[in-house]
């Protein structure tokens, strides 16, 4: 092997190495853009903003179950608060909202579901649990001598009613006026 082929052979290895290089640092670059997520077990999370989540961990700390949604101006996270109630809490998809700033206060809390009458705590468990973040407001009624409940829903952003019988499941009965 002359001089002049090791010189070619140590090129085309360098050559390779340095390619290698190039691709290795773009996928690193790529990879650190991603946008930071909280993988827990018990999160659902749409690639939430990090300075978003990074409040909302520290905040509400320990949250039983927690899902988050999208809208045109808003991050709208839902999760239920002890037993017997869900608590909703939204923050704005805005960017000047992003940028953690001390004393701006970037969210906005709901407590749910509305209790208009005296509902067992056994009905609204049942109900978190049968309906979720879409649960909006309990109401006892009195239907046929028995207690019946009639649950709002908020779906889509409009509100939706059922009832729920004695034995807390859902009823076909028509909702009275």
């Amino acid at each position: 092997m002359s001089e002049t082929d090791c010189l070619t052979f140590k090129i085309i290895i360098m050559k390779k190495i340095m390619i290698a290089l190039l691709v290795l640092m773009t996928g690193f670059a790529v990879s650190a853009q991603e946008t930071a997520v909280y993988k827990g077990d018990s999160y659902k999370t749409n690639s939430v903003p990090e300075p978003i989540l990074i409040k909302f961990l520290a905040v509400h700390t320990d949250p039983v179950f927690a899902t988050w949604e999208t809208s045109d101006a808003w991050w709208h996270a839902s999760y239920k608060d002890e037993e017997t109630s869900m608590t909703h809490v939204y923050y704005s998809r805005q960017p000047y909202y992003l940028v953690p700033v001390p004393g701006r206060d970037v969210e906005y809390k709901v407590v749910l579901p509305v209790i208009n009458t005296d509902v067992p705590a056994h009905v609204r468990i049942a109900a978190i649990n049968i309906y979720g973040g879409k649960l909006y407001s309990i109401t006892k009624l009195k239907m046929e001598g028995q207690d019946t409940y009639q649950i709002g829903l908020i779906e889509n952003g409009n509100l939706r009613s059922v009832l729920m019988n004695p034995n807390l499941t859902a009823s076909a009965g028509k909702i009275p006026k």
